[in-house]
């Protein structure tokens, strides 16, 4: 760099290329990554190459302030060299110039400890966080006495 100037450090960041489907039993990894990356920072971005709504994969997008773009099966070459170009390869800083697609209503779920399946309402230990579709008088996590009041 000259003098009297910084080196631009580029920021980083995650890009997460999703042609499956949904698999709760992946839940507490995908999370336990979205939140590292939340507390360093890193925003993780996510183009969706399949036809459902994925939730798990909202939700990182969502805590990392990341993008999350569907591509669908109509898309062609030329059609995705434009998307990941306007999208993803722009700096934070550019990207805040951008005018991106509107966000889909966030689905909030989780995804239970014990089944790894996703649920709506569940059960929360109070020391781990674990959820449970169940209520239980001991955490299968991490082995807590639950009191029942």
């Amino acid at each position: 760099a000259a003098y009297g100037t910084k080196a631009l450090v580029p920021r980083q960041r995650i890009l997460l290329l999703n042609v499956s489907e949904e698999d709760a039993s992946q839940y507490v990894t995908t999370m336990n990554a979205a939140f590292a990356a939340q507390k360093m920072n890193i925003p993780i971005d996510i183009c969706d190459f399949t036809a459902s709504g994925l939730s798990l994969l909202q939700q990182v997008s969502h805590l990392t302030n990341g993008l999350l773009i569907r591509a669908t099966d109509e898309n062609s070459a030329p059609v995705l060299t434009q998307l990941f170009w306007n999208y993803f390869l722009p700096d934070l800083n550019t990207r805040k110039l951008l005018k991106f697609p509107e966000r889909p209503p966030m689905i909030m779920q989780a995804a239970c400890f014990c089944h790894k399946k996703m649920i709506d309402r569940g059960f929360v230990c109070s020391v781990c966080l674990s959820v449970f579709c169940e209520p239980s008088l001991k955490c299968k996590t991490c082995g807590n006495r639950v009191r029942v009041t």
